[in-house]
């Protein structure tokens, strides 16, 4: 048995200065990226189905479409701590995509956690810039937050990443990832595995 993840990978547009430094404080360097499906088992001969489903539905979106603006900074506490998140304006077509994904693949298997499962239930577009924090932490990097909090992303592909263990350090690990790109011509996906 695997894990799955799903995320959208963009180019960030007119990003505030700060926020260049700000993650290295708070957060490992891990790419900039939204979830939109969260670690979910899967048994290995499920795999090439489930990227058959993923392609057909990248295909019905046109990435223009999915272009969002993140102007508000949230905080949150999970069982690690606290949580630093830029998040989007209300966007109807991001949250048309999640909803899809979570429901056709969902079939799949179970999510790794229950806070994984309420998270996808409760999906609020957002980038992570801050993570585990203790409270100590949490107070200096709200004393490091700047007001100019607007970017806009350009979404360039979905990134599906196939895991042995449900962690974003294996996530991030090049030979996890495949990649559904966002043809901007056509509006066509096109595949990279």
């Amino acid at each position: 048995m695997k894990y799955f993840h799903i995320s959208l990978g963009f180019k960030l547009k007119d990003r505030p200065a700060w926020l260049e430094d700000f993650p290295k404080e708070y957060d490992k360097p891990y790419p900039y990226h939204l979830t939109l499906k969260n670690e979910t088992c899967i048994e290995d001969q499920d795999i090439p189905r489930l990227k058959k489903i993923l392609e057909k539905i990248v295909k019905g979106y046109n990435p223009k479409e999915l272009e969002m603006i993140f102007d508000k900074i949230d905080i949150n506490e999970t069982s690690k701590g606290h949580c630093i998140m830029v998040v989007a304006r209300d966007d109807l077509d991001i949250r048309k995509l999640q909803l899809e994904i979570v429901r056709k693949l969902g079939i799949f298997g179970d999510n790794s956690s229950k806070e994984h499962k309420k998270f996808e239930e409760n999906f609020t577009p957002h980038i992570t810039i801050g993570r585990h924090l203790n409270d100590a932490q949490l107070l200096q990097a709200k004393k490091n937050l700047l007001n100019n909090i607007r970017f806009e992303i350009e979404p360039e592909k979905i990134v599906l990443a196939i895991v042995d263990r449900p962690i974003l350090e294996e996530r991030v690990k090049e030979q996890n990832r495949d990649y559904f790109y966002f043809d901007q011509e056509s509006k066509q996906a096109i595949v990279v595995l």
